[in-house]
């Protein structure tokens, strides 16, 4: 059960449109705690870099910017969020999302591709246009999802169960086949 009244939020930042929705975001002061996970930007990009630490400054009890690449790390960050973040404008499958169900924090993802896929309903929560009010529609859905403890921890639980194992994946390919009328 959430012992404080706000959610730490991991947001995957990595591609450049990921980096300006989040910027736009960000730089609106939210009830909500924002960890940069997965290093949040990597090397290479100044610009970036300068911006986001420019926010980190500016809200130090809030934000938190690490700049580099650290897996274990990132992992860490990840599983010891309340939410993870993926803004991606598209996504062909990605895994971020299925750790984040393992480790028991809620997904938030842009409904595209595989995060489209993976996150159902009780699971985490989804945003289908690509702009900053719609992201930001989805964290305050979060955010009060997060202050009832009992559903939250349902949704932490409902995300935990989900199977990704390729025993799925197989069982799934062989209905399709069977249902073709091919052989296996």
């Amino acid at each position: 059960m959430p012992l404080k009244s706000e959610p730490v939020i991991a947001p995957e930042i990595l591609e450049q449109a990921k980096r300006s929705l989040m910027t736009d975001s960000l730089r609106k002061p939210t009830k909500c705690t924002v960890c940069g996970a997965e290093t949040s930007l990597g090397a290479g990009e100044p610009q970036y870099e300068e911006l986001f630490r420019g926010i980190a400054a500016r809200h130090p009890a809030r934000i938190a910017v690490r700049i580099g690449y650290d897996n274990a790390l990132a992992h860490k960050v990840e599983a010891g969020a309340d939410l993870f973040l993926m803004p991606s404008r598209y996504e062909p499958c990605g895994l971020n999302q299925i750790y984040s169900l393992k480790y028991g924090t809620v997904p938030v993802v842009r409904a595209t591709g595989g995060l489209d896929d993976t996150i159902e309903g009780g699971t985490g929560f989804k945003f289908w246009n690509y702009s900053g009010s719609a992201l930001m529609g989805a964290l305050r859905a979060a955010r009060e999802a997060f202050a009832d403890a009992e559903g939250w921890r349902a949704t932490m639980l409902a995300g935990m169960a989900k199977d990704f194992s390729w025993r799925v994946s197989a069982a799934e390919y062989a209905r399709l086949y069977e249902r073709l009328g091919l052989r296996i």
